[in-house]
């Protein structure tokens, strides 16, 4: 598998209106987004799930392409999966990609310590998923270049902020190995405690290939974290780093979160950046940085 950096794709999708922009509400979207040259499936939103379940269609009639995704979305767990394989007899110009995402919002309010002080919020994850890249030509692969990975982002916004689907900035784990079980991820952010915030949770999953369009090649990619990305601890610590006794979050959503009272925060684990992850949009789907994207439209009938 050629490792050359391809042009690179942020996280969200052009292909949604923007519409105006409103204050922080809590709430989920999920997306999923299918490309290749001379086909494009209608991208699909949900709330708590958004899927393109597994189809092909023929470039020829001795052709196939295979494809699908996938996103599942909670507020303490996330899975998103793509899919993406050809089998071809001619060459492919441009490209082909499959992408899910799974995001949410909540506005949550710290507790526990004086009202105004500063302190930390610990959040740490536990991740599993696996990745397949794939590409077999004859009698090379020429210039051709493919790649899947994952992504999960947490950030905090003021909740007085346009809402947007995913973050503008923010800590990044990305997952590009082969396989990862269980693998720990922390994010700390600071806080103060009484004040409402905004709290995003991202989840992305990501396969595609660029054709060298003068060779025949085939691809095979998936990027599988469906079901995997669970919150499962968190912790608020003081301004010295000291767990707080008795914890609350007030959160918009109802949601409980899990609490881990008087226990010192995990060491953050730290998950390789990958220097070579990225990949080229297929034909007319533009998937690229529009951030500030209407969450919700179900909600507010637009």
């Amino acid at each position: 598998m050629n490792n050359k950096t391809l042009l690179g794709v942020s996280k969200v999708f052009a292909l949604l209106s923007v519409i105006a922009a409103t204050p922080a509400t809590a709430g989920l979207i999920s997306l999923a987004a299918v490309g290749m040259p001379g086909f494009l499936p209608p991208l699909v939103e949900g709330t708590d799930v958004a899927s393109i379940p597994t189809a092909s269609f023929n470039p020829s009639p001795t052709e196939t392409v295979v494809f699908g995704a996938t996103a599942v979305n909670g507020y303490l767990t996330k899975g998103t999966a793509a899919a993406l394989s050809t089998t071809l007899i001619f060459p492919l110009p441009n490209s082909g990609s499959a992408m899910a995402t799974a995001d949410s919002l909540d506005v949550i309010t710290p507790g526990g310590g004086p009202t105004g002080s500063a302190g930390f919020l610990d959040l740490d994850f536990l991740v599993s998923g696996s990745n397949v890249a794939l590409l077999e030509g004859s009698p090379s692969i020429g210039t051709s270049e493919g790649a899947s990975y994952s992504a999960l982002q947490v950030c905090l916004q003021d909740p007085l902020e346009p809402q947007s689907v995913g973050c503008d900035a923010g800590d990044v784990s990305r997952f590009d190995a082969v396989e990862y079980h269980g693998v720990p991820v922390d994010f700390e952010f600071p806080i103060f405690f009484g004040e409402p915030i905004g709290l995003h949770i991202f989840m992305t999953s990501i396969t595609g290939v660029t054709f060298d369009s003068n060779t025949v090649v085939n691809f095979s990619g998936s990027s599988d974290f469906s079901h995997t990305a669970s919150l499962d601890l968190v912790r608020l610590l003081d301004a010295n780093h000291q767990a707080i006794a008795d914890p609350s979050l007030a959160a918009e959503s109802g949601t409980i979160y899990p609490f881990a009272a008087g226990s010192p925060p995990s060491p953050p684990v730290s998950v390789p950046e990958p220097g070579s992850i990225a990949l080229l949009v297929a034909g007319g789907l533009a998937l690229c940085t529009v951030r500030r994207i209407s969450r919700f439209r179900s909600r507010t009938g637009s």
